[in-house]
């Protein structure tokens, strides 16, 4: 669930940059 979570932080970092 954590790694979920924590990719999904990425994903959306990586989406706004």
């Amino acid at each position: 669930m954590f790694l979920s979570s924590a990719v999904f932080t990425y994903q959306n970092t990586n989406i706004t940059i």
